[in-house]
């Protein structure tokens, strides 16, 4: 695979790690303002995984055609840098294999809703229209 490649899905990766430690921040910030934060403290940090999974798709996925692939590929490897260790120090649940599951899926979705297609921003005429305007200006 081309340097390029690997050189975007790393660009994800690091996007991906500090939009989810932004987040863990900010939520942490919230949990010291509420009575009881250890209610919310897996559903703060399921958001901000997910989100940085997101975050990092959509920016592995910038350019060419092989966007998607890229995204997949950085969803996996973040899902491994990630979730992985935390497996290896403690008990294994069902539930991390479909936090796994899940943190790839939102790359790949980051992934749809930021490509960019190569004619984006490029406004195309018709072949008539074209026709139409060159002969206004032809006579």
């Amino acid at each position: 695979m081309k340097p390029l490649f690997w050189f975007k899905v790393i660009k994800g990766i690091l996007f991906a790690a500090l939009v989810s430690g932004a987040l863990l921040g900010i939520f942490s910030f919230l949990g010291l303002r509420m009575d009881d934060p250890s209610a919310f403290a897996t559903v703060f940090a399921n958001v901000a995984l997910f989100m940085g999974a997101f975050i990092g798709g959509g920016v592995a996925s910038r350019g060419d055609e092989s966007g998607i692939l890229r995204a997949l590929v950085c969803g996996v490897i973040y899902m491994g840098l990630i979730l992985l260790p935390s497996l290896l120090f403690s008990s294994w649940e069902a539930d991390s294999l479909l936090r796994a599951v899940l943190t790839v899926l939102a790359s790949v979705i980051g992934a749809l809703l930021f490509r960019r297609n190569r004619d984006a921003g490029h406004y195309k005429r018709s072949a008539k229209r074209r026709r139409r305007i060159a002969s206004r200006y032809a006579r």
